[in-house]
């Protein structure tokens, strides 16, 4: 499948919004107080810190409603940033490693964003491939 970008995006301006996306992880901390065991945070819109598709925020928000890794959603402000927080649990799809005291998941699963600026760079770098363990 190839990741169609109907509009110019340079790599600068790619690690920007990586480096924007780091700063509203690092607000997100500080501010959640829920206890859910994974969170996903995605800007609701485009903006000048996310200046993204969009088509491609809509379809993000469209993976994650649509991922039975998340039960619960709302909406948050996170410096200025109008955005949804997905809240969820993966134990349930690591070999139910609840019940199996034998089976821990090695990992957590890559944000739904960081996965979707990796992509950029890929692109913008003319890779072929990514490789995603996490």
């Amino acid at each position: 499948m190839s990741l169609s970008i109907p509009f110019s995006i340079d790599f600068t301006l790619i690690e920007e919004v990586a480096e924007n996306l780091v700063h509203l992880k690092k607000e997100f901390s500080n501010i959640y107080q829920g206890n859910s065991h994974i969170q996903e945070v995605i800007p609701l819109s485009r903006s000048d810190i996310f200046p993204l598709d969009e088509k491609h925020i809509e379809m993000l928000h469209n993976f994650a409603e649509k991922n039975p890794i998340y039960y619960n959603s709302f909406e948050l402000n996170i410096d200025n940033i109008p955005c949804k927080v997905y809240e969820g649990d993966i134990n349930e799809y690591w070999l139910n490693s609840i019940s199996h005291g034998s089976s821990y998941q090695p990992f957590y699963p890559t944000w739904i964003l960081s996965a979707y600026i990796i992509s950029l760079m890929a692109k913008s770098l003319e890779y072929k491939e990514v490789l995603d363990i996490g």
